[in-house]
This record gives C-alpha cells, structure tokens and sequence, in this order.
C-alpha cells in the first residue's frame, strides 16, 4: 500500500494491522505510473538516436527499453517497500539492492555490445551508453526528473559532441587502423602466384 493510500485509510479513520499487504488505490498513482516511465522512455530515445544514427547494435529500441525496464524496476521495488511497510512506515525492505542488482544487470547487458578484434576494441562507448541510460532510468523510477534530464543532456552533448571532437574527420580509431593496415598490404611486395 502507498504512502498516500495509507493516509486516505487513517484520515477516514481506519487502521491497518501491522504487517497488513493490500494493494495500493491505484487512483493515487496514475500520474507516477504514466509519467516515470515515459520520462524514461523519451530521455532514453535521445541517447539511443545518437546511438542508431552511428549505426550501433544498442540503437533507438533497446536504450528505449533500458531506460523503460530501469525506471519499472524501480518504481516496483519503491513500492513494495511502501506496500510492506508497518503503520508506523518500517519496513525490512531495501529498494536500493534492486538498484544495485540493474546496475550489475547493465554491466552484462553492455558486456555484450563490446568486441575485441585483435588489437582493436569496439562497443565499449554504446556499452556506457546503456550504462547511462540505465541510470537515467532509475532517476526517473525515483520521481528526479530533472536529474535524469540533465543526465541526458550531458550525455547527449559526450556523444555527439565529444565524438566530433575526437574525429574531426569522421574517421574512428578502428577505421584510421584498418585503413593503415590496408596502406601497408598495398605496399608490400606482391607474391608470384
């Protein structure tokens, strides 16, 4: 039960027993459920349209779903913790281990998008990218919008910006690689058949 549900039940002059698990007036609770998650979602898109237009495996629809899974994770664990709390708002509950556990789960996931090709290393920027997303998507599952739109804009402004910077001219590190390892194929004597 929520905060606020509780509440309602104290004011109409109710008590709850301790320990008592009903579900929560839902009423109470469309603006979170609908906004969080779509705060989510929408930062996330951002993120994930850099990614999608670099043509990255993580693109649009899987930080979309970071950021969504993240934010339902920890709405979920909040409110649990609220549901499970006494009269008293105790509760041996702790949200912040499931916060803990999609961190660890977002090192897997972004685990996955990282390639090692010989001395060339690729995936690790799209790996941080659901990183980020990730916690933008808690922030948002906490109700700290501004947080998870500053976290966007700063991380925005890392791979469009900063990226630019870093290749002026378009050309990324494993590009520049394997055009040099190409020059020098090109340049080495030719084997009679």
């Amino acid at each position: 039960m929520g905060n606020r549900s509780r509440d309602l039940v104290r004011a109409a002059g109710g008590s709850l027993p301790c320990g008592t698990i009903t579900m929560f007036a839902f009423t109470d609770y469309i603006p979170d459920i609908l906004l969080r998650p779509l705060v989510a979602v929408l930062c996330a898109a951002v993120l994930g349209f850099e990614r999608e237009t670099q043509g990255k495996a993580a693109g649009l629809r899987t930080q979309m779903l970071v950021g969504l899974g993240t934010a339902i994770f920890t709405m979920a664990a909040w409110n649990l913790q609220e549901r499970l709390a006494d009269a008293a708002g105790a509760t041996r509950v702790d949200p912040t281990r499931v916060i803990a556990g999609i961190v660890g789960g977002l090192g897997f996931l972004g685990a996955g998008s990282i390639i090692q090709a010989g001395k060339s290393v690729r995936g690790l920027t799209t790996a941080a990218t659901v990183w980020v997303v990730g916690a933008v998507g808690i922030a948002c599952g906490l109700g700290d919008f501004l947080l998870a739109i500053v976290g966007t804009g700063f991380a925005t402004v890392i791979l469009a910006g900063v990226g630019y910077l870093e290749h002026p001219a378009g050309i990324s590190g494993a590009a520049k690689e394997n055009s040099a390892t190409d020059a020098a194929k090109n340049d080495a004597p030719k084997k009679d058949a």
